[in-house]
């Protein structure tokens, strides 16, 4: 494997450090409250969908109009395990380190993206050869 492009600042100091964990830290916050709102909305939206406001009829209601309510709430939590996962790198002092080659990810790139865990050279390899799967940002 070839190195990645290192023209970019790859050491993150303490302030680096401190300006991703508060980033985070406010990002799980505004998650957690989406959560709920989202929780409701989905509940709301399967409850008082299609099929009329009564639950029994829950059964009759179309796939798509309860996946629909509750994607939105699976995207929530991803995010919140993707975060919480970012926190975690950075008390273990491993955030900012590629998962995949162990090269150290730009900080113009954690700044842009604080939850990923691939230096561009890894994501594009993933984009490349598994088109279907969907890397990091």
């Amino acid at each position: 494997m070839t190195k990645p492009n290192t023209s970019t600042r790859h050491s993150l100091t303490t302030a680096d450090l401190a300006r991703a964990r508060a980033r985070l830290d406010s990002e799980l916050f505004r998650l957690r409250e989406e959560l709920v709102t989202a929780g409701a909305d989905a509940t709301t939206y399967v409850r008082c969908g299609a099929t009329g406001d009564d639950p029994g009829d829950l059964g009759a209601a179309p796939p798509s109009r309860i996946d629909r309510g509750n994607g939105a709430v699976a995207e929530v939590r991803l995010l919140m395990q993707e975060t919480t996962a970012a926190l975690k790198r950075i008390e273990y002092g491993t955030y900012g380190t590629c998962e995949s080659c162990t090269h150290p990810i730009g900080v113009a790139r954690l700044g842009a993206f604080p939850r990923v865990t691939l230096c561009l050279h890894c994501r594009d390899l993933v984009a490349h050869h598994w088109p279907a799967i969907r890397p990091d940002r």
